[in-house]
This record gives C-alpha cells, structure tokens and sequence, in this order.
C-alpha cells in the first residue's frame, strides 16, 4: 500500500508555521491557565484563613506553644497546621449617622475628695471654687449626700492632659491639696463615645456632657462605673443588641418626663481598677434616679451579664463654671 509523499512547497511551509504557533500558544495558555489555578486558590485560601504563618508567627507560635508546656519535639506538627488571624485595621475615629465622623472626644473625669477634717470643708471648698473660676476649667462641684465630710468635683475635655496639667495643679494648691484629698477607688475617668447612628456628632460626642451635667432643672447626680462579665461579649451579636436596646427603652422613658438624663462613658484600660463604663444619671430629684436604677436591675443584662456595679457617688450640684471656649462654642 502507498503512502503520499509529505506536502511540500507553501503549502508545508504554512503547516510548520501554524503548528510552531499552536505549540506556542497551547503552551502560553497553558501557563496562564496555571497562573490563574495558583492564584484563585491562593486567593480562596486567603478568603477562608488558611493563608501560612509568616515566619515570624510561626517563630512566634513555636516559642508560645513550648512555653505553655508543650513537647519541644512536636513543636513542628503542633503548629504547622496554624493559620494567620486576619486583624482588620483599628477605627481609630467614631463615626455618627449619615457617614459622619469625628477624631474628638471628651474626657470627663469625677474625683471625690475627703477632707481631713469636717469643719475645714466648707473654707477649702470655696477656696476650690475660686481657683477652678480663675484658672477657667469647666466642672461641676457636688456636695456628697451621703457624708458631711467630702465633695465631688467633675471635669471635662477634649485633651485628657488637662487633668494632670490643670486640673491637678489646682487640687495641689495650699488650702485645697492639704485639706482634701481623693478618697482612693472612687476616681472615675472616661470618655464619650458613639453608637454609629448619633445625628449630630459633634454634639452628642463634646456637648452632651457638659449640657446634662449642669441642667439647672436636675441638679442631683448620681456617677458609678460597671463592667460586665465576659461572657456577655460571646453572646450573638443581636442578643446583646436585644438586651441593649432593653435599657434604651428604659432610658428614654425616664428622659422623656425629665426625671432621669444620662451621661454614658467608657473607660476600657484607663480605670484603675478595671472597670469599663462610667455612667452618670443627672436629675430633678433624687426619687427619679434612684427609681431608675432599681428598674434596671430587673433587666436580662444587669441580671446576669454585670460583673461589678458601683461605688456610687450620689452628689447634689452646689457650683459650675463654663470655660470661656466652652462657652464661646470651642472644645475644652
């Protein structure tokens, strides 16, 4: 049987030349193709979390996995199975409704202060007031219903140097400093915050504090802070907003008819004594605050979620100064 002879002339000319082009294109799509596989499954890895310790994690999870007592000798297997945590980054800003932010916040900080002894009291106190005027620091002085012996004094802004450079000088004057002093475990320091849905920012975050805090309608006040217990941090996400929203409705019913308005402050590390909110409860008189609070203990959150609640510093309102920035619209 015969075979024909290969083609030649141009015709075989252009078959060489189309197979060495197919050849090369097979191949380049072919390494596309790879690419493409190499990074789609590098990118489903990333998506799920499964993405390599980088090496000094892995350094890292070696050295914490033998110091919390495991065998040198599994160190390897121990951990080589281990992912990165993806960490986004910090939101160092609160945010308000209708994509506001802001990078300010005010600080507010309650000392209770003792004094050495009960008839030098009101002498120091007027001292303190005249030295808070002349140095113009806003802030609230409360004498303590609950002892004849010591005042509260609140103060506020937007830099928490203020405290150590202004405030503190004052408290460490010569008839002030060597007559009261603060009465360790009821200093509270926090700093307003938002939820997200505040319509006016600036004001919920710089002016509530101040306008609640010297209401000339509430003059009682009632300053504690809490923390919760961790295990409500490992409840769902709207559990804790079904709980919450529990004291909102409480809140609010007591603002509405003026017996009750709230200043609400975090302190996460920055309580001495590791506390996470400061809360102060501004009134007309004492019954509405009190009433509040009682309400609140009934609550699914205050019930079982709260780890620590108090001191309570129940004070009633005796003098305030508004700064001259305050006053004229500025952050403290």
């Amino acid at each position: 049987m015969s075979t024909s002879p290969p083609p030649s002339g141009p015709l075989s000319e252009f078959s060489l030349k189309f197979d060495k082009q197919t050849t090369t294109l097979l191949a380049a799509g072919g390494v596309a193709l790879a690419s493409a596989a190499v990074l789609l499954y590098k990118h489903n890895t990333d998506e799920e979390g499964q993405n390599k310790l980088p090496k000094f994690l892995q350094r890292l999870a070696n050295s914490l996995y033998t110091r919390a007592g495991g065998e040198t000798g599994n160190v390897g297997r121990a951990t080589s199975h281990m992912t990165f945590p993806k960490v986004p980054p910090p939101v160092l800003y609160e945010k308000g409704a209708n994509g506001q932010t802001s990078e300010e916040r005010l600080y507010v900080r309650l000392d209770v202060l003792e004094a050495v002894d009960c008839a030098r009291l009101p002498g120091s106190k007027r001292k303190l007031e005249e030295q808070m005027k002349a140095a113009d620091v806003s802030c609230v002085i409360y004498d303590n219903i609950n002892s004849p012996k010591s005042i509260g004094l609140l103060t506020w802004s937007i830099d928490p140097s203020h405290f150590a450079k202004v405030v503190n000088p004052v408290l460490q004057q010569a008839g002030i400093g060597d007559v009261l002093s603060p009465v360790p475990g009821w200093t509270m320091l926090g700093k307003t915050y938002s939820n997200g849905h505040e319509p006016s920012l600036r004001d919920f975050l710089l002016k509530k504090v101040p306008r609640n805090a010297t209401r000339q309608d509430a003059p009682y006040a009632v300053w504690y802070p809490m923390r919760r217990k961790g295990e409500f941090y490992m409840e769902t996400p709207s559990d804790q907003c079904r709980m919450l929203l529990h004291h909102a409705a409480i809140g609010r019913a007591y603002a509405e008819v003026g017996a009750a308005y709230d200043i609400r402050l975090n302190c996460y590390g920055i309580d001495a004594d590791d506390n996470e909110f400061v809360v102060g409860l501004i009134g007309k008189d004492l019954y509405g605050l009190s009433k509040i609070v009682e309400e609140m203990r009934k609550t699914e959150h205050t019930s079982y979620y709260l780890k620590s609640l108090g001191p309570f510093f129940v004070g009633l309102r005796v003098f305030s100064h508004q700064s001259k920035a305050e006053a004229g619209g500025d952050s403290v």
